[in-house]
């Protein structure tokens, strides 16, 4: 399968290019800045863009059987230098990327959402609920919910994976994959057992046209 990573530079999108790569796939790592792809191997490509920009999309979808979007959100409260408009890049790269697939025959989409968004939201702890969702993460929340919902709408075969709190510790493949998990407040899981669900949905599609949560 040839596979198209978005937000290839971050930690979360390189860990899915390793294993896509690691599983017998050829991958492209699609970002803004090349020079920042941390990863070397003979079946990788590279397409430089920015997913807010349809043209760049359409170009690097093109020939590709699958797409999986790990780009994270930006949320104006934690980052005060961003520009006001920029807190919608999951919604309007995803609106490119659904655009740019329909044209180009592609079918399977995978999307790395976040715990807390949808209704996942109030199931979360009242701690989140009350002052870590509103205070450091509501654009963010807000612009993946609408995500969440252009990709629900869409006729792709996709799936939505939506990870408790993020770490770099080392991936274990023991964790919990499924539908409206129960998370506790110190819910998390490791990134590359993320990128091992992710691929494996790739490989042997068990969620398709769902949205699933996972947590370690």
């Amino acid at each position: 399968m040839k596979v198209l990573v978005l937000g290839s530079t971050g930690a979360s999108g390189r860990r899915i290019l390793e294993r896509a790569l690691a599983c017998g796939h050829a991958a492209t790592a699609f970002a803004r800045d090349l020079g920042k792809v941390a990863v070397e191997h003979p079946r990788l490509s590279l397409a430089a863009g920015d997913v807010t920009v349809a043209s760049t999309v359409q170009r690097a979808v093109a020939g590709h059987d699958a797409v999986v979007w790990a780009i994270g959100g930006r949320d104006r409260l934690r980052n005060p230098r961003r520009a006001a408009g920029s807190s919608n890049v999951c919604a309007v790269g995803t609106a490119n990327v659904l655009d740019a697939m329909r044209r180009a025959g592609a079918r399977r989409l995978i999307c790395q959402s976040s715990w807390g968004v949808g209704d996942s939201y109030r199931r979360s702890p009242l701690l989140y609920r009350r002052v870590i969702f509103p205070l450091l993460l509501g654009d963010e929340l807000a612009d993946k919910s609408e995500q969440e919902r252009l990709i629900r709408a869409s006729e792709l075969d996709w799936t939505i994976v939506r990870p408790a709190r993020l770490t770099e510790a080392p991936g274990t493949g023991r964790y919990r994959a499924g539908p409206a998990l129960r998370f506790t407040a110190r819910a998390h899981v490791p990134r590359a057992d993320v990128a091992e669900l992710i691929v494996r949905e790739l490989d042997q599609p068990r969620f398709l046209r769902q949205t699933i949560e996972i947590s370690a």
